[in-house]
C-alpha cells in the first residue's frame, strides 16, 4: 500500500518535508494505520497513521527555532532534560 518511515525525528527531515535518514523504513502490504516498521517505537510514535502529525511536530520546532519561541509543550519523559 505504501512507504513508512521508520523515524521521522527532527534531525531526519528536511523543510521540503523530505526524509534524510532511509535507515529505518518499510512498506505496507495492506492499510493499517498502526504499523510501524521501528521495532523499538512501542509507543507508536512513527507509526503510518501518525507521521502527518509528526512531520507538522517537527515543522513547528523548526518554526521555534527560527522564530525564538521558547518550546512549550512535550509529552515526552525526557522533556524536562532538554528544556536546560
Amino acid at each position: 500500500v505504501g512507504f513508512v518511515h521508520g523515524v521521522m525525528n527532527t534531525d531526519n527531515l528536511s523543510i521540503l518535508g523530505i526524509t534524510i535518514d532511509l535507515n529505518v523504513f518499510g512498506f505496507m502490504s495492506w492499510y493499517d494505520e498502526t504499523w510501524r516498521p521501528n521495532y523499538i517505537d512501542e509507543d507508536g510514535r512513527y507509526s503510518f497513521g501518525k507521521q502527518r502529525e509528526i512531520g507538522k511536530w517537527n515543522l513547528e520546532r523548526l518554526a521555534d527555532a527560527l522564530t525564538g519561541q521558547k518550546f512549550q509543550d512535550d509529552h515526552e519523559s525526557d522533556a524536562e532534560s532538554w528544556s536546560r
